[in-house]
C-alpha cells in the first residue's frame, strides 16, 4: 500500500511516497538529508562569484578601498565566519555607525567595536537583515586582518587605482597667497573599472608645467603623470591588451587624490 509522507522543512513542504513496510529509520534519513540540504543553501550568503569593496569608515581613509575576490586569504576567512548564521538573529532595520564596510552586489556587511550587521538578498530576492552583538573588543579584532596590510586601492570617481603618490607644493594666489599641498602619482599602477575589471598597467613618467597669475607675482610649477604608451598595457573587458583611446589615457592621466591635510 503507498502512502504520502509530508515534511515540513524551512518552511518548505515535501511530500513523499511510501510503502507501508518503510521503517522509521528510512524516513528519518530523508528528513535529515533535505534539512541538511535546505541549510547550506540558506547559510551561503558568500560564494566564490562573490566581490567584495572594502573600506574604513574614517576621514583618514576616504576615497580609499581593497578589492577582495575568491583568490585571497582575506575572502576565505570572511567565507569561513559566515558559513553560518546562527548566532545571528533577525531584525527589521539595521542601527549600526560601522567602522568597516563590506560591500558586494548582493550583501553588505556593517561592523563596529560592539556589533556585526548584515543585509543580504536571498535566494527569493528577499532582502534579508541580520544583527549580533560582540561579547568584547577581542571579537571586533578577529576583523584586524581586514586592514592590516594596507593595501588599498584609490576610488577616483570612474576607475580604481593602486599604486604610489607623492605630495607637493604650490601657492595658491590671491591677496593673501597660501600653500596647497597636492598629491600625483608615481612609478607603477594599475586601474581598473568600476566593474572591477583590470584596464590598464604600467609606470608613470612625471612631467610639469609652469603657471602663473596675470597682475600678480606669483609663478607655479606643477607635476603631472603622464603615459608613455611603451611603459603601458591597456585591457578590454574579457583581459585583451588592445590600443588605448584618448580618452582612456586622459581619464587615468588626469585620475586625482584629492585628500588634503
Amino acid at each position: 500500500m503507498v502512502k504520502w509522507l509530508y515534511l515540513l522543512v524551512n518552511n518548505n513542504l515535501y511530500a513523499i511516497t511510501y510503502q507501508t513496510q518503510m521503517n522509521k529509520f528510512n524516513i528519518l534519513i530523508i528528513f535529515l538529508l533535505l534539512n541538511q540540504s535546505c541549510k547550506k543553501q540558506e547559510d551561503q550568503i558568500i560564494n566564490e562569484n562573490t566581490v567584495f569593496e572594502f573600506r574604513i569608515n574614517e576621514k583618514h581613509y576616504e576615497g580609499k578601498l581593497e578589492i577582495i575576490t575568491n583568490e585571497s586569504v582575506k575572502f576565505e576567512r570572511l567565507k569561513n565566519y559566515f558559513k553560518s548564521l546562527k548566532d545571528f538573529k533577525k531584525v527589521s532595520h539595521i542601527n549600526n555607525y560601522p567602522q568597516l564596510i563590506l560591500k558586494s552586489e548582493n550583501i553588505i556587511i556593517y561592523i563596529n567595536q560592539n556589533q556585526i550587521d548584515v543585509e543580504y538578498e536571498n535566494s527569493k530576492k528577499e532582502v534579508v537583515k541580520l544583527s549580533k552583538e560582540f561579547n568584547s573588543y577581542d571579537a571586533f579584532l578577529e576583523f584586524q586582518y581586514l586592514w592590516d596590510d594596507g593595501n588599498w586601492i584609490i576610488d577616483f570617481g570612474e576607475i580604481y587605482g593602486i599604486g604610489y603618490l607623492k605630495v607637493d607644493k604650490y601657492l595658491r594666489c590671491g591677496l593673501k597667497s597660501d600653500e596647497i599641498n597636492y598629491f600625483y602619482k608615481v612609478g607603477e599602477w594599475r586601474f581598473w573599472n568600476l566593474d572591477k575589471q583590470l584596464i590598464a598597467k604600467g609606470e608613470f613618467e612625471i612631467d610639469s608645467i609652469k603657471t602663473s597669475v596675470i597682475g600678480v607675482n606669483c609663478e607655479n610649477t606643477i607635476k603631472l603623470s603622464k603615459i608613455n604608451d611603451t611603459k603601458w598595457d591597456f585591457y578590454d573587458k574579457k583581459g585583451n591588451k588592445i590600443e588605448p583611446t584618448i580618452e582612456l589615457k586622459h581619464t587615468i592621466e588626469s585620475a586625482k587624490y584629492d585628500r588634503t591635510y
